[in-house]
């Protein structure tokens, strides 16, 4: 196991090595945007719609627009954005990518680029070639934070990447 020590830059480093832990210029925090950065409860209602066919992901993507963040995951990219690269990397719809850049600016969300979906690609697919796409770039990604516990357990068996597992605290679930 490596110990992590504050070094006198005031930044955290491996002990054994020195190095410091995160390299914004290479290392990334990837995270999922529905029901992990952003409630999505004022949507919920649009899911049953969704399986009747009255409705499309691409509707659901759309009402983004009034989604509230949750405050303990802007903290969270807040105190990481210094160290490492955020990246959004969500089954939410590119069709709704300039209302996503919208909210995240009006929010203050300190995400340094987002990837979304395209029609017909399920998340957690879309997810896993997002990290492979990074990884290829050139970029070490540290940390994946998703709502999802399937979805957790598809990225890290097919990246190896860790995944912090939120819970977003909705009620029961009507869908």
């Amino acid at each position: 196991m490596t110990s992590i020590v504050l070094g006198k830059d005031n930044q955290w480093h491996e002990h054994e090595t020195g190095l410091p832990l995160l390299n914004r210029n290479v290392d990334v925090i990837a995270w999922d945007l529905d029901s992990s950065m952003f409630n999505t409860s004022q949507r919920h209602w649009m899911i049953p719609e969704i399986r009747a066919k009255h409705k499309t992901w691409e509707d659901y993507s759309m009402a983004c627009e009034y989604d509230e963040p949750f405050p303990a995951a802007v903290a969270l990219c807040c105190m990481f954005a210094p160290h490492a690269r955020q990246v959004a990397i969500s089954g939410r719809k590119e069709c709704a990518l300039d209302l996503t850049w919208a909210s995240v600016r009006r929010h203050g969300i300190p995400l340094d680029d987002i990837m979304l979906s395209p029609p017909r690609i399920a998340g957690d697919k879309f997810k896993v070639d997002g990290i492979r796409k990074l990884k290829k770039d050139g970029y070490l990604v540290r940390l994946f934070v998703e709502d999802d516990p399937r979805v957790a357990e598809v990225i890290r068996e097919m990246t190896g990447v860790p995944v912090l597992v939120v819970n977003p605290c909705y009620p029961e679930r009507a869908f």
